[in-house]
């Protein structure tokens, strides 16, 4: 149930378009599972701060840019999963995900097998 409400949020409030939609369900499954205390918002909010972060990697591979470009928002990010309960890690390459949380399961959707990565 919690999934389907989730998933209404993500059209309401994300502005994501339809293509990009099957991954945030799916990451949004994933956390109504497995992190309880997660709040529907929380989990909109980490995807939007994903799409984010994954456009300033974009732009520090295509243009140069003062180191710490992307504090803010990573900071902003570890606030949003502290809340949610899991821990989170980043990436600097934006052919992938940039965003992956550990879940408690240790349920991952992608090669790297050890994490899960968050939507962009």
């Amino acid at each position: 149930m919690r999934a389907v409400v989730v998933y209404a949020i993500l059209i309401q409030r994300c502005s994501m378009a339809k293509t990009d939609i099957e991954s945030a369900v799916e990451f949004a499954i994933a956390i109504a599972r497995e992190c309880p205390e997660a709040k529907p918002d929380d989990v909109c909010e980490l995807i939007r701060l994903s799409r984010r972060h994954a456009r300033l990697q974009e732009r520090a591979c295509s243009q140069p840019v003062k180191e710490g470009f992307d504090v803010r928002c990573e900071e902003s990010i570890r606030a949003v999963c502290g809340r949610i309960g899991v821990p989170v890690y980043f990436s600097g390459d934006p052919r992938g995900f940039t965003v992956k949380v550990k879940l408690p399961s240790g349920l991952s959707n992608h090669w790297g097998g050890l994490t899960f990565g968050v939507p962009q």
